[in-house]
């Protein structure tokens, strides 16, 4: 997470950024809903479950519960104002 300064431009108006750059933050951030996941540049998946080796071409994610945590970085970069 990057911060820039918050300046302070008007009674109750802040104007400054939080900026995360990873390309899944957003996935992160609002979650997700339950979703097919596709082999792409290959013919299956593989990945290791339960101690077994796995090939298949698509699994069903259950989806992810958000993690507001540029809202958080926001709330702390401005403290008490933005509450």
């Amino acid at each position: 997470i990057h911060k820039e300064p918050i300046k302070w431009v008007g009674f109750l108006k802040a104007d400054g950024k939080v900026v995360a750059d990873a390309p899944y933050a957003r996935y992160v951030h609002d979650g997700t809903r339950p979703h097919v996941i596709r082999a792409r540049r290959a013919k299956a998946l593989h990945f290791y479950w339960q101690g077994r080796e796995v090939f298949v071409k698509s699994v069903n994610h259950p989806g992810t519960k958000p993690n507001p945590f540029m809202t958080r970085a926001a709330r702390k970069v401005v403290g008490w104002r933005l509450r």
